[in-house]
C-alpha cells in the first residue's frame, strides 16, 4: 500500500490544479485573470453575501457548515480573488489582483490583521476551511492519476473541513 499525500506542485497544474478545481466547486465560472496560485473571477454584480451564500452551498457536503463574511455584505463585487489552501494573502488579492471580495483560508490570513483590513477598507472577505479549499483540487489529482495509472487502483482518501460550528 503507498499513500500518497503531497499535492504541492498540483497547486500549479494549469486547469485541473488546486486553484481552478477550487474555483469550478465554487462555481464562479472562467478566471478572468490570475496565474501560479491565485485565480480571479467576474463577481457578475453580485452581493458579498450572495457570494458567501453560494460558497457556503457549494462547500457543505464537504462538512463546511458556513463561512464567514467579514466586511460589508451588501457591496456590490466585480472581481472575486481566490488562492490555493494556505496561500491566500489577502491584501495581495485587493493590491495587485484589483479584487473587491477575497475568498481566503483560515490558515492563508492573519486572523486579526486582515480581517480588521477587509473592515477598515470596506472590501469583504469569505473565510473558508483550509481542507474544504483544496478538496476538489485531490478529487481532481486521484482521477488524473486514475487516467494515467489505470492499472494500478487509486482512491482519495476525502478530508473534509476540519471543525464543526456549534450555536445554541
Amino acid at each position: 500500500m503507498i499513500i500518497l499525500r503531497c499535492h504541492d506542485l498540483w497547486d500549479q497544474m494549469p486547469r485541473e490544479g488546486i486553484p481552478d478545481a477550487w474555483g469550478e466547486l465554487l462555481g464562479l465560472g472562467e478566471a478572468i485573470d490570475g496565474e501560479g496560485f491565485f485565480r480571479v473571477y467576474d463577481g457578475a454584480g453580485r452581493t458579498a453575501l450572495e457570494v458567501a451564500q453560494q460558497v457556503t452551498a457549494r462547500t457543505r457536503h464537504l462538512g463546511q457548515e458556513a463561512v464567514e463574511l467579514i466586511g460589508p455584505a451588501d457591496k456590490t463585487v466585480t472581481r472575486v480573488a481566490i488562492g490555493t489552501g494556505a496561500i491566500t494573502p489577502f491584501l495581495t488579492f485587493i493590491e495587485e489582483y484589483k479584487a473587491d471580495l477575497a475568498i481566503c483560508t483560515d490558515d492563508g490570513i492573519s486572523y486579526w490583521r486582515d480581517r480588521a483590513f477587509a473592515i477598515d477598507m470596506g472590501i469583504p472577505l469569505i473565510v473558508v476551511n483550509h481542507a474544504a479549499s483544496e478538496e476538489a483540487g485531490m478529487m481532481s489529482l486521484a482521477s488524473h492519476l486514475r487516467a494515467k495509472f489505470f492499472h494500478i487502483p487509486i482512491h482519495h482518501i476525502p478530508q473534509r473541513c476540519m471543525y464543526r460550528l456549534v450555536g445554541m
